[in-house]
């Protein structure tokens, strides 16, 4: 399982919160499935989730947004699945945010 590294946290004018894509790849050779993901400290919310209970084949990926208004706290995106090293931290900084 590979994670992507977070980007800059942009201004979304339709949901009107500064969010971020997390991106799931499988760059491996076998299938794992999602179980789930969540923010912890929950100081910031998962906008959409493209992988909780979701097969990630070889090659494959999933997409998860985090977002939060205003752009000021750190947390970390925890995901569960179904490999070994589970379970896997993305650390979300908001000093990096831009409109």
């Amino acid at each position: 399982m590979l994670l992507t590294e977070v980007g800059f946290f942009s201004w979304n004018d339709v949901s009107k919160r500064y969010e971020a894509v997390v991106t799931v790849s499988n760059a491996g050779t076998g299938t794992f499935e999602v179980r789930n993901a969540f923010i912890d400290p929950a100081v910031i919310e998962i906008v959409a989730d493209g992988c909780s209970e979701t097969t990630v084949i070889p090659g494959g990926s999933c997409p998860i947004t985090v977002g939060s208004n205003p752009c000021m706290n750190d947390a970390a995106l925890v995901i569960e699945d179904t490999t070994v090293e589970t379970p896997h931290r993305v650390e979300l900084h908001y000093d990096r945010c831009v409109e």
